[in-house]
């Protein structure tokens, strides 16, 4: 039997500073591997650690822009046309 620890979203959240809806975000695209148990989600943290290495800048992984996932603020977001 293996022997892998959880962790919970919450515990995913203060590793990576970032917010529960981006968390779960990243579950539901599939960037972060998870396993459901009943309505509970749980993150291995062999996975967890794994995402970590290959997100890490000079890891071999996706290096993102700094503006990457954020929102754009009113003021440099593309104007929408008028209704």
């Amino acid at each position: 039997m293996v022997n892998t620890e959880l962790l919970t979203v919450k515990d995913v959240q203060a590793r990576l500073k970032l917010g529960r809806t981006s968390v779960y975000s990243r579950i539901r695209r599939g960037e972060l591997p998870s396993v459901r148990l009943g309505t509970a989600v749980r993150i291995p943290a062999e996975a967890h650690a794994a995402w970590i290495a290959a997100h890490t800048a000079g890891g071999g992984g996706q290096d993102l822009p700094p503006t990457a996932g954020r929102r754009q603020s009113p003021a440099t977001s593309p104007k929408r046309p008028a209704r």
